[in-house]
């Protein structure tokens, strides 16, 4: 069994993707009896003999792994998307959900999988990308308020390396949740996530295997938070 130091913006979600374990084993290994509450300076210990993880560089940021933490206030700039949704007492998902509605209901994209995917790729809307260009799905191009170029991690050949790439900016919150699900309706790699729109849980695998992003525990890590935060009820 190895040790971790918590750091903040850390959480248990994004952790047992990155140690290649699950929730509830880090919890019981460590008697937690919330998920959603770890403290940073804590030291976890990790079930499966893992090594001591390394920091992570501070001055990077790479939107399709942002930190899933416990649901805090979105950013103040992001606009508010009113509609019909579940209200859940989280800020997050009470502000947002309406918008992951209407693209499921014009595009197919399954609700859950746009806010876990939302969540996991703007770090609950407080990543630069998204306070400072609206991007909420880390999305690249030029979008209608331009770009923004973020220095980003990638992982090719199993190996992470670092670049700068320039991301779509938008004018508010709705025009990054529409151009999302149109996104994925347009092209024709992500064909076969549609073919799943009853099964949220392969729609992300779909997306993982459709190059959506090169971290190759991305689908897992959004099935997670799909779970953790019960965004199946937006489905329906």
């Amino acid at each position: 069994m190895g040790t971790y130091r918590i750091e903040r913006g850390d959480t248990l979600s994004a952790l047992a993707v990155r140690f290649h374990t699950t929730v509830r084993k880090l919890a019981q290994a460590n008697g937690i009896a919330n998920p959603n509450l770890i403290i940073a300076g804590h030291t976890l210990e990790v079930p499966g003999g893992a090594a001591k993880a390394a920091k992570k560089p501070a001055s990077t940021f790479h939107p399709s792994t942002a930190a899933a933490k416990a649901p805090p206030t979105p950013a103040p700039r992001a606009s508010t998307v009113t509609g019909k949704a579940p209200k859940t007492g989280n800020a997050f998902l009470d502000k947002y959900g309406a918008a992951a509605i209407r693209s499921m209901q014009s595009t197919g994209v399954p609700a859950s999988v746009t806010l876990a995917q939302a969540i996991l790729e703007s770090g609950w809307g407080r990543s630069g990308l998204t306070r400072k260009a609206f991007n909420f799905f880390g999305i690249k191009g030029t979008g209608p308020a331009g770009s923004l170029t973020v220095r980003t991690r990638e992982v090719v050949n199993g190996r992470n390396i670092y670049i700068n790439a320039a991301f779509k900016a938008y004018h508010n919150a709705a025009e990054s949740f529409v151009d999302h699900g149109k996104m994925l309706r347009r092209l024709g790699r992500y064909a076969p996530c549609f073919r799943n729109r009853s099964n949220p849980e392969q729609f992300c695998r779909e997306l993982q295997k459709a190059g959506y992003a090169t971290d190759p525990h991305y689908a897992a890590a959004l099935i997670n938070i799909i779970h953790q935060y019960g965004l199946a009820r937006f489905d329906h």
